[in-house]
């Protein structure tokens, strides 16, 4: 299983705007920190406002230290088919076991998984194992209240530090 950052989304190529200066900051204490304060972070915004070029450019961040060895960086579609091939062939827990086995696991769009109750349970049982091995998870998340359905997963999320990301000038008036 080998999920690797998208090349170009990098922190090189992130341009956060005014305001985002804080996000990118904290995510990459987050990644770099020795013993970071959490096991989560979570990146929180409205579409259009970076967050999965900044996920990415932290797993690729994290992948060029000398810790953490291992990152996965995967959409939340992968990991939804990650676990219906699991299901599937029969070895749901050792995808799962993979997955909180890395050093770092990013995840992108993890409030959309709330609407598949079953894909949902998986995310929380592999971030509640990563947080007992002390493993980094960096997710993203738009946090939209009307457009998520009620899951443990968003209670999980809602404990976890965050940082927002806002909408550029230029977005907002297009």
């Amino acid at each position: 299983m080998l999920f690797r950052p998208l090349r170009q989304l990098t922190l090189a190529t992130f341009i956060p705007a005014p305001g985002n200066q804080r996000a990118r900051a904290e995510g990459i204490r987050f990644v770099r920190a020795l013993r970071p304060p959490a096991d989560a972070l979570v990146i929180a915004g409205r579409s259009g406002t970076g967050k999965t070029h900044l996920l990415h450019g932290l797993a690729h961040l994290a992948r060029h230290q000398e810790v953490p060895r291992s990152v996965a960086c995967l959409s939340s579609e992968q990991f939804t088919e990650e676990v219906m091939r699991g299901r599937f062939h029969g070895d749901l827990d050792q995808v799962m076991d993979c997955l909180a086995a890395e050093d770092v696991l990013a995840v992108d769009d993890v409030d959309r998984l709330t609407w598949h109750a079953e894909v949902a349970d998986a995310l929380l049982d592999v971030l509640l194992r990563r947080g007992q091995r002390q493993r980094r998870s960096v997710l993203t998340a738009a946090m939209h209240r009307g457009a998520i359905q009620a899951h443990p997963l968003i209670d999980f999320l809602d404990r976890q530090p965050a940082v927002d990301l806002a909408l550029n000038e230029r977005s907002e008036r297009s």
